[in-house]
């Protein structure tokens, strides 16, 4: 029921500040740690990263006074977000505290999750791979010894991750085909979208624009229903790259533009695992076009509202 959830957790975002900030006045502070933790799935997808982030500092200000449980858990929420922000030491550092925490309460739940959210801090230092899929696999046997569905999902993607970076599409694929399939099965559209706009890079890789195309259109879909911004953001920078090697360079620079623009407003970024593919997409659009035309395009994506840009690319292809 995500539909529904995000869409009840926007309408109740006021009175949801009100009780973090009346918990954190009143020393409530295990109540606004657990409502902070509880919110991280929420506040990642909806890009809510500079506020979410203030109020779960505020929270572990009084960390000493939360129980392990909880504090680990709203220290992966730290975690988690800070991955959206692009914190990576900040995020490796949480996450390790997270995974301490719930070895001594012997959480295996917590700990799965530290251990996939660490994996995804990682896996970007090429220093630290090694570690990083090393952290994703046991993460991984914790949650499928838990028959934690969402929490192996998070991990199939993670595999399809590693498998995309090192240049093995045909397997990246299968592990990308594998999540969404379990994300279907259990309703996590969350993590369908997350499928779908990575299988459109396979499909891209493979040549086969029109495939990568429909899949951006269907996460878009998902994605505007479920008011999912930080994800439409990025799905617009994705969608740009088949649109491109179609032969609508324009086009393509207005999408690149326009997510550039909400992401900022967001504080967020383009993780490192998509904008290897992201500034791919860019050097191929300014090859396309003289400086002029690429100045232009991209002082009308920059004006565009989230919903102007996927209804552009929600119709055919046009310069």
């Amino acid at each position: 029921q995500q539909a529904y959830w995000y869409a009840r957790l926007t309408d109740e975002s006021d009175n949801i500040r009100a009780v973090l900030n009346w918990a954190l006045i009143n020393e409530e502070y295990e109540l606004a740690a657990r409502l902070a933790a509880a919110m991280r799935e929420f506040w990642y997808v909806k890009g809510v990263l500079s506020e979410s982030s203030i109020w779960i500092e505020r929270v572990l200000e009084n960390e000493e006074q939360i129980s392990p449980a909880v504090r680990a858990k709203t220290l992966n929420a730290s975690s988690r977000l800070a991955f959206a922000s692009g914190d990576h030491a900040a995020g490796e550092h949480l996450a390790h505290r997270a995974l301490s925490l719930a070895d001594d309460i012997n959480d295996k739940e917590i700990c799965a999750w530290a251990y996939l959210i660490l994996s995804s801090h990682l896996m970007f230092s090429p220093d630290k791979i090694k570690d990083a899929i090393s952290n994703a696999e046991v993460g991984m046997q914790l949650f499928q010894e838990l028959n934690h569905k969402f929490g192996i999902s998070y991990g199939l993607n993670l595999l399809g991750e590693f498998a995309r970076l090192e240049g093995d599409y045909v397997r990246a694929g299968r592990f990308y085909k594998e999540c969404l399939a379990m994300s279907k099965e259990t309703g996590n559209k969350m993590r369908e979208v997350i499928s779908l706009a990575n299988l459109s890079y396979i499909a891209h890789h493979q040549g086969d624009y029109n495939q990568a195309i429909d899949y951006c259109r269907k996460a878009l879909a998902i994605e505007v229903s479920l008011q999912m911004e930080y994800a439409s953001a990025i799905t617009l920078a994705m969608i740009a790259g088949p649109i491109s090697a179609m032969g609508y360079p324009k086009q393509a620079a207005r999408m690149l533009s326009a997510s550039e623009g909400q992401l900022n407003i967001m504080g967020a970024i383009v993780q490192p695992g998509d904008k290897h593919e992201v500034d791919r997409f860019m050097r191929n659009v300014r090859q396309q076009l003289s400086e002029d035309d690429f100045n232009a395009a991209w002082a009308e994506g920059q004006s565009m509202t989230m919903q102007q840009a996927i209804a552009e690319v929600m119709s055919e292809p046009s310069e």
